[in-house]
């Protein structure tokens, strides 16, 4: 016959076994962790927005459908610009895979992998280009970072675009140009240099009902 502390000692073990099986089961029927869900139909506001006022595309009209099912972001955008209209379809990935976006010039893919931070979605990218430039005179952004974050009221969807611009010249570019020549380059590469420190694109969507 068992003793009574042998029997208090089972019980306890059962009730200890039950305890874990119970915890493992509302864990495993606990919800995903919910993130920020960009879902919906947004439309840029360029009155709030910071642009790049000399790039044309500024004042394009954008409309982007967005549906989100995680890791999986898809991305319809149609941009109006006069009396042309473009609609180009990408994802975002928020698993770390890697990502192919359209700009909005046709020899230009961004490659971009995504992760979330909290409740907003971040990005990097590289710039790809599918076709030779004559480069003289432009500046061209190498790399740059976004991030995309909702309004508590869910309103608004605000894109941050922070480039990080490659110098087109070395230090000593100038070294051998005629003297009236090099000078003139020089003031025109201070203005580029000025002109070639990180800076940041801040887009503004307001949901569409």
């Amino acid at each position: 016959m068992m003793s009574r502390t042998v029997k208090v000692f089972i019980s306890l073990l059962c009730f200890l076994w039950a305890a874990f099986c119970f915890g493992q089961e509302a864990k495993n029927n606990s919800p995903k962790q919910s993130r920020t869900d960009f879902s919906g139909t947004w439309a840029l506001d360029k009155t709030e927005s910071k642009l790049n006022l000399r790039d044309p595309s500024s004042k394009a009209d954008i409309r982007l459908v967005i549906a989100q099912d995680e890791p999986e972001i898809k991305v319809s955008r149609t941009v109006v610009m006069g009396t042309e209209e473009r609609q180009r379809e990408f994802a975002y990935y928020t698993d770390g895979r890697k990502e192919s976006i359209p700009s909005l010039s046709e020899y230009v893919t961004y490659d971009c992998t995504s992760k979330w931070d909290k409740s907003k979605l971040l990005s990097k990218c590289t710039i790809r280009m599918s076709r030779s430039f004559k480069t003289e005179g432009v500046l061209l952004k190498d790399e740059f970072t976004e991030k995309w974050e909702l309004s508590p009221d869910g309103k608004v969807l605000t894109q941050k675009i922070r480039f990080t611009p490659r110098r087109n010249n070395p230090p000593n570019a100038f070294k051998k140009l005629p003297p009236g020549v090099r000078e003139s380059a020089q003031r025109e590469q201070t203005v580029r240099a000025a002109l070639e420190q990180p800076y940041e694109i801040i887009k503004v969507f307001r949901r569409v009902p």
